[in-house]
């Protein structure tokens, strides 16, 4: 770098700020786009929940109503679902998270949606209303022995059939098998009264097969309750729930991992951010302090040197680093040239005064001989006027 020029160092060091910007921008839009992808998936994962809790709906609506329309719309939002899910595993790939935990949501939403057509399809034999399935047969086999008991006018076996009714209502709305104990309890004292106090055999044996077909269908009515589940924690309903808490957990793992990376992924953004920058910041100062040393050392030489010829009158001196090829190398070389030029012209001038004091001093010479000659001829000038002078008067007195 010493041998290049000042305006070369600029342009590197613009060139080196301009690449190290840049470094900077391509870091900061990857941590962007990593974190957009990140987020992207916590956005799926609230999707995907979202999803789940229609399905929630779904199956809350079919077991309060029994309709089959929500079984329709529950196979339709499980349908959009696994799409979500096979979205999120894409997306959590792509962000660098493991998508196990995913691909075992998408088996526990399939178990989900096998566990519920299963109580569907339960449901459905049980009756979706009390005219149909083991609901309706259950109602017509004890309606018609409630016409024949009606016709007959007993009141026991009616106090007695009325007791079984009441059994079996509170079984329905309680769903403990105590009352299919005390239903089988009364069932047997009302077939001891129709026994003992009932009509006439054919009667008898037409009210026997009409209650004996009310308590096999309560019995397999019970049955299949049993296998739905008595309670939120038994039979299919049971193991439907404890699909839909492991989906939860599932969901609520990823949600949480999502969160997590996020944090990681802006903390390791964040401090490679400041890294990159301080390493550029250093860099930057070495540099522009090296290129600023090579810079003003030079010409506060230069100008020391100049000051010394100034004051000194010292044409001798010479500037140093004139090897180099930057512009204050070059000024250096133009001095010492310059110099050498002065030291040149003032010698050639001193030689011509030499010379010139030389010819001065022989003119003199000549100049002072001269005066001399002339002097001794005036002298000899006048002696020979005396003399013609003298001679005129002797030629006046011979006269």
């Amino acid at each position: 770098m010493n041998n290049c020029s000042i305006k070369t160092k600029m342009i590197l060091l613009t060139l080196l700020f301009a690449l190290g910007m840049t470094g900077m921008l391509a870091l900061a839009r990857y941590s962007a786009d990593h974190i957009s992808d990140l987020q992207r998936a916590q956005l799926q994962i609230s999707k995907v929940e979202t999803g789940m809790l229609t399905l929630r709906r779904n199956e809350k609506d079919f077991l309060a109503r029994h309709n089959l329309k929500y079984q329709k719309k529950f196979e339709t939002n499980y349908q959009n679902l696994q799409k979500d899910v096979t979205a999120l595993q894409g997306l959590l790939i792509k962000s660098g998270i493991d998508s196990n935990q995913a691909s075992q949501l998408a088996t526990v939403l399939s178990n989900y949606q096998k566990s519920f057509t299963d109580i569907v399809n339960i449901q459905k034999k049980l009756g979706l209303d009390h005219k149909s399935g083991l609901h309706g047969s259950l109602r017509d086999a004890v309606h018609k022995a409630e016409k024949r008991l009606k016709k007959l006018g007993d009141v026991l076996l009616l106090k007695d059939m009325y007791l079984l009714r009441r059994r079996e209502k509170d079984f329905l709305q309680r769903l403990d098998l105590k009352y299919q104990k005390k239903f089988n309890r009364d069932f047997a004292a009302f077939m001891r009264d129709l026994d003992t106090v009932g009509p006439g055999p054919e009667s008898r044996q037409a009210i026997r097969r009409d209650m004996l077909r009310y308590q096999s269908d309560f019995h397999t009515l019970i049955k299949g309750y049993e296998k739905k589940g008595l309670s939120s924690k038994q039979g299919l309903h049971g193991k439907m729930r404890n699909t839909i808490h492991q989906s939860e957990d599932l969901l609520q793992s990823l949600a949480e991992a999502s969160t997590r990376r996020i944090e990681d992924e802006s903390q390791r953004s964040s401090m490679l951010n400041w890294i990159l920058s301080l390493s550029l910041l250093s860099l930057l100062v070495v540099i522009i302090y090296r290129i600023a040393s090579s810079v003003i050392q030079p010409v506060q030489s230069l100008s020391q040197l100049m000051h010394h010829v100034s004051n000194h009158n010292d044409l001798t001196l010479r500037a140093k680093h004139s090897d180099k090829k930057d512009e204050v190398s070059s000024m250096s070389r133009h001095f010492n040239k310059m110099m050498e030029e002065f030291h040149s012209m003032l010698s050639r001038v001193y030689d011509s005064a030499s010379q010139l004091s030389s010819s001065s001093s022989g003119l003199n010479n000549v100049s002072q001989e001269t005066n001399e000659r002339v002097s001794r001829q005036n002298i000899e000038t006048e002696q020979v006027a005396a003399a013609i002078n003298q001679m005129t008067a002797t030629v006046q007195e011979v006269a």
